[in-house]
């Protein structure tokens, strides 16, 4: 299967960009708001600098492992459901379980959203013709 060659329809373009409106809005408030406001119960008051830069830190290390490795693997998957769709849906899945487990708890883990992250970026230029890759419209 190639790649497409004709335009992407607008609500095509509202289909690939919804994604990652959602991972941008879940994250944001989660980096931004959630955590900021968590640090004094995950590490106490006197550490809660040290703690945000150490979770910002694991986190930046967790993605550069997994969002590559996990990439690569989907570049070599062939599956009834396509390439990345299988990555996407186990990476959606264990977002949920993580920001249930964050909502609950005091540890902190992004494994699965960095998991999905990368197959869902491989899948964007395979949706689109090559004149159009890496344009908005």
């Amino acid at each position: 299967m190639g790649r497409p060659v004709a335009a992407l329809p607008v609500f095509q373009i509202f289909q690939l960009s919804i994604y990652w409106f959602g991972i941008n809005a879940i994250w944001g408030g989660l980096n931004n708001v959630i955590l900021q406001r968590r640090m004094d119960d995950l590490v106490g008051k006197g550490n809660a600098g040290s703690g945000l830069a150490l979770l910002t830190l694991l986190g930046a290390a967790v993605a550069i492992l997994v969002q590559p490795t996990i990439g690569t693997i989907s570049d070599y998957t062939i599956t009834r459901w396509g390439r990345r769709k299988p990555y996407i849906a186990i990476g959606a899945v264990l977002d949920v379980v993580f920001l249930a487990g964050i909502a609950t708890s005091n540890t902190y883990v992004s494994v699965g959203s960095a998991g999905s992250r990368s197959p869902r970026s491989g899948s964007l230029p395979e949706a689109s013709s090559p004149p159009r890759s890496g344009s908005a419209f």
